[in-house]
């Protein structure tokens, strides 16, 4: 199934009762919402405990009890059994929106671990992991997940497995990158950074969809083969790493005063690389998880705009804050939900004038 960038989300209950794509990415939200709700400090940290971004989501206690919840139901082959499914997901959704407790959210998450949605079944996945005693399947189901073709699917699984088993070798191809592209342009005053698992897509590159799109606002983007890339690993480490890199590479081409165009976790790379020295002219950050210990070094940093949509999955996988607290961000929230990469779709870009929206901030 295809995932919109829907400008409504469909909320309560009635995300699990309804059989649509908009309706899938609200359960999404849904239950890696509960899931967050049973980490509590860095939700409350977040300001975003009870609702985010306006999206209510059931006040589930963390009790520290797991349950014995049994194999997860197997996915339905009819129509029938495909219909009894979402009656029993749906039932489970209203009776945990009626009687919020750990117990009804482990036995939603079991029942959704065989959703006849992808999306549904990986999101599914860390909240049985918080509540289960027996980690296997959601750890087996996220596992498949990051071989999804739809890439909010792989975003989302990739993300939640990094948290529960980092060293899971499913993650290994994700971090690999591809051959730097040739002879595509010289060295110019804008550069645009990935996130994590993006180090291989080719949005970002050279040559690629959303790095096409941004010529015709930004001609400077940096089109030269050896463009600043980083493994995009999901650890503090990594983007530590990737942050001295960016310091390097920053100061081996004289090009202090650069403005960077970053996407999810390549924002607070950007954001440790600004205490590394060099001037950072424009910084734009797209879909950034927000983290206390991620912050710039506003002096160094020209201007610092953030671009996000509503209820963001992957950040909601990641753990992080959706919005800046700090007056000397500007946000442009778009009136887009859930997903992750419409900050990266030349469609969104275009639909809802970001690049206007940016220039006027």
């Amino acid at each position: 199934m295809p995932y919109p960038h829907p400008e409504k989300p469909v909320p309560g209950a009635a995300a699990f009762a309804e059989d649509s794509a908009e309706a899938a990415m609200s359960r999404a939200a849904l239950l890696l919402a509960i899931n967050r709700q049973l980490e509590g400090p860095s939700l409350r940290a977040a300001g975003e405990l009870g609702s985010i971004d306006g999206f209510p989501v059931p006040a589930v206690t963390a009790t520290g009890q797991r349950f014995r919840l049994g194999p997860p139901p197997t996915p339905p082959e009819s129509m029938a059994l495909r219909d009894a499914a979402i009656v029993e997901r749906a039932d489970l959704a209203d009776e945990l929106f009626r009687r919020p407790s750990a117990e009804t959210a482990a036995r939603l998450a079991n029942a959704c671990l065989a959703d006849p949605d992808e999306l549904t079944r990986v999101a599914a996945a860390p909240l049985h992991f918080s509540l289960s005693v027996d980690p296997r399947p959601s750890i087996a189901i996220l596992a498949a997940g990051t071989r999804s073709r739809e890439e909010v699917v792989r975003e989302v699984a990739a993300t939640a497995l990094a948290r529960i088993a980092p060293r899971h070798q499913a993650l290994n191809r994700l971090r690999r990158g591809r051959p730097s592209p040739e002879g595509l342009g010289e060295a110019r005053t804008t550069m645009l950074i990935h996130g994590t698992w993006a180090r291989a897509s080719e949005w970002w590159q050279p040559g690629g969809t959303f790095h096409s799109f941004l010529l015709a606002w930004r001609p400077d983007l940096y089109g030269a083969p050896d463009r600043f890339e980083w493994t995009g690993g999901y650890s503090p480490g990594a983007r530590a790493a990737a942050a001295g890199q960016l310091v390097d590479w920053i100061e081996q081409h004289g090009e202090d005063g650069l403005s960077l165009i970053t996407h999810s976790h390549g924002g607070n790379v950007a954001f440790l690389a600004s205490w590394g020295g060099p001037r950072i002219g424009d910084l734009i950050v797209l879909s950034c998880p927000v983290w206390p210990e991620y912050v710039p070094d506003f002096p160094q940093v020209g201007r610092l705009v953030s671009v996000r949509v509503k209820c963001d999955l992957v950040i909601l996988a990641d753990g992080g804050g959706q919005r800046f607290q700090d007056p000397r961000v500007t946000e442009i929230v778009l009136p887009v939900w859930f997903n992750h990469s419409a900050t990266h779709t030349p469609g969104v870009w275009t639909s809802y004038d970001v690049a206007a929206k940016i220039d006027a901030a």
